[in-house]
């Protein structure tokens, strides 16, 4: 793990989402890599050895947006800004998680 630095010495990841395969940009001062990953177990595990538990990572809002923080999360990942109320993720997916785990109406539990 690197030593916590200044606020320019930390990593940002920029993340462009597809439904199959998704581009990073590694940024530390200046653009350092660009690399793609497929939306998979295999791709995750690139994303997760390439990418340090410490970076920043910032996405754009689109339909994989949701399912890419909650593995993100899963993966150990904390500084992450997704789409636009990023810091509210956090609350709809466990409000998500909450109400997918109650039986529906006439339902046993």
């Amino acid at each position: 793990m690197r030593p916590q630095g200044s606020a320019s010495d930390m990593l940002s990841v920029g993340i462009d989402l597809g439904e199959a395969t998704s581009h990073a940009t590694i940024f530390a001062n200046e653009k350092a890599e660009t690399f793609e990953f497929p939306m998979d177990s295999t791709g995750y595990a690139t994303l997760k050895e390439r990418v340090p538990q410490d970076a920043r990572i910032v996405f754009e809002s689109s339909g994989t947006a949701y399912p890419f923080f909650r593995q993100l999360r899963e993966l150990g990942y904390t500084d992450i800004g997704g789409p636009p109320q990023g810091a509210g993720l956090d609350r709809e997916i466990e409000e998500e998680e909450r109400q997918g785990r109650q039986p529906e109406a006439g339902e046993a539990p």
